[in-house]
């Protein structure tokens, strides 16, 4: 049976405390990682969702001269143009998914706060930018880390500097990681780029430099510096200790666990380029080819029969026809212009089945070609969701065992504060992290239904179907408000028009009552 790579760091790993040291695992490491495929992919689905297609960058108008050099032909037109159709179905799963913020359900209320609380706005973007990272490189990852102000904290970092030791096939439990990465160091106000390499396992983190050439693994150096935690900014704070982790009081939080969170975007970890990449670069080339034969065809082809030798070469006879816009030619010879037409229709055919292609291969869903009509039923809307709905339910099953991760963590710090309980009773605290996916909706037929079932259905379930309340706690404070305001109109009606229940035929002198109860 032949022994991978990373079954022999996995070995040195379980094995470290026989002698093994974290150097060795980490050059492994950077061996198994480092300008691989996979890097490699996740560099190009960066670059291809900037728009920066690098295929077509290739292209040129280029020809063999009678030696079999090639020659570039700058006459001919050389058009590089890059579609965003990539970067659009990047960007529409992740509004799909994430746009609007996921929906927090707990039945501990005090638990629930402080999720709340600690998904601010801040966190909600970090973990968006972490599920874009998911959906475009396959994986994103998380840091957490404790602030100066002893509160928990995440950054997104970057997933090709990323190089994890999986523990398990699945990749679902991280026994190490290395981070490599380069920095900019001034010495005498003179700047180079230095490599980092940095070695976390379950307790520690180690530093090194590496002075090889980037290629391979390098030769690494301990870094002398001191041990350190990241911030917001990705700078370094002496803030880690050897076994754990200390907050600005001094005390110590014992992660037990590699501080790192990752976010699939798939289970194979399979960046979204490589499901489009050869319609893409098809795309493109076809696209550029096109618009070159268009420039090329705006002027005609001029076409000279009969001419002599003491003529000259064509290229001459071209240029006195375009100076002159006249052109002398040997008897019984013929000179013509012919201007060739592309076939704009076949060419624009072309380019829509491969653009369907990449819809189709990325679950993109094409807004412009849906026809809904005046009444569409929500039934009608669903089905032009209906792959890309296919897609978030196996995303939203890895963004949950994300939010899973991030609830160890949470819960560390929760316990480490105090307040909520130990550590064991937070992880026993169930709740779930649901996505709230933006998709256009029939709201006239929700409405009605959930006015048909308002009888059934309880205030709080009528709240949460209703596309126009953002939150059933909000909504109902709401209604209590407006009641109480419409309670105060009302007494103040009664004040200045007097009690409309009073008889208006009940005398109001006491005396004339008297009077009226002696008659009777």
């Amino acid at each position: 049976m032949q022994i991978s790579q990373m079954d022999i760091i996995n070995a040195q790993i379980e094995y470290g405390a026989k002698g093994t040291i974290n150097k060795e695992i980490t050059q492994n490491i950077l061996n198994e990682w480092r300008g691989c495929q996979k890097i490699q992919d996740m560099n190009d689905a960066d670059k291809y969702s900037l728009v920066q297609n690098t295929t077509i960058d290739s292209k040129t108008r280029s020809y063999k001269d009678e030696d079999g050099h090639i020659i570039q032909n700058d006459t001919l037109a050389n058009t590089k143009s890059k579609t965003a159709k990539y970067r659009k179905s990047l960007n529409q799963k992740l509004n799909f998914a994430l746009a609007k913020p996921f929906v927090i359900s707990c039945d501990n209320d005090r638990y629930k706060a402080e999720w709340e609380k600690f998904l601010d706005e801040k966190h909600r973007s970090v973990i968006k930018r972490t599920g874009k990272s998911a959906i475009n490189k396959g994986i994103g990852w998380l840091y957490p880390w404790i602030n100066e102000k002893g509160e928990l904290d995440i950054i997104d970092m970057v997933a090709e500097t990323i190089y994890p030791a999986w523990a398990d096939v699945a990749h679902t439990d991280l026994d190490a990681l290395v981070r490599d990465y380069e920095v900019t160091e001034y010495n005498n106000q003179t700047a180079s780029d230095v490599r980092k390499v940095e070695f976390w396992d379950r307790s520690i983190v180690e530093k090194f430099i590496d002075y090889g050439d980037g290629e391979g693994s390098g030769d690494l150096v301990v870094d002398t510096g001191k041990e350190y935690e990241l911030d917001d900014t990705l700078e370094e704070r002496a803030t880690i200790q050897e076994t754990h982790m200390k907050t600005a009081k001094g005390e110590g939080i014992s992660w037990d666990r590699v501080p790192f969170i990752w976010f699939k975007g798939n289970d194979d970890e399979l960046p979204l380029l490589n499901e489009c990449r050869t319609d893409v670069d098809s795309y493109d080339m076809l696209k550029s080819k096109s618009i070159d034969s268009l420039l090329d065809d705006i002027d005609a082809v001029l076409v000279v029969e009969g001419m002599s030798a003491e003529m000259g070469e064509i290229v001459r006879a071209r240029k006195l026809v375009q100076n002159s816009r006249i052109m002398s030619i040997d008897p019984g010879g013929d000179a013509k212009f012919i201007k060739i037409d592309a076939n704009v229709a076949a060419i624009a055919q072309e380019l829509e089945l491969i653009g369907k292609e990449i819809q189709d291969n990325t679950s993109t869903v094409d807004l412009t070609t849906i026809q809904l009509g005046t009444n569409p039923s929500g039934a009608a809307m669903r089905s032009f969701y209906e792959s890309l709905n296919e897609w978030a339910n196996g995303y939203e099953t890895e963004f949950r065992f994300m939010m899973s991760n991030l609830k160890y963590f949470f819960d560390k710090w929760l316990a480490w504060r105090g307040g909520l309980g130990t550590f064991e009773e937070l992880q026993a605290t169930p709740i779930t992290f649901t996505l709230d996916r933006d998709m256009m909706i029939d709201e006239t037929g929700i409405i009605d239904n959930i006015v048909k079932l308002q009888s059934e259905l309880s205030q709080e379930t009528r709240d949460e179907l209703n596309p126009y309340v953002e939150n059933h706690e909000k909504e109902e404070k709401r209604r209590k408000e407006d009641l109480d305001k419409e309670m105060e109109r009302n007494e103040l009606i009664l004040k200045q028009n007097g009690n409309p229940n009073e008889d208006e035929n009940e005398p109001q002198n006491p005396e004339e009552n008297d009077k009226n109860e002696e008659n009777s």
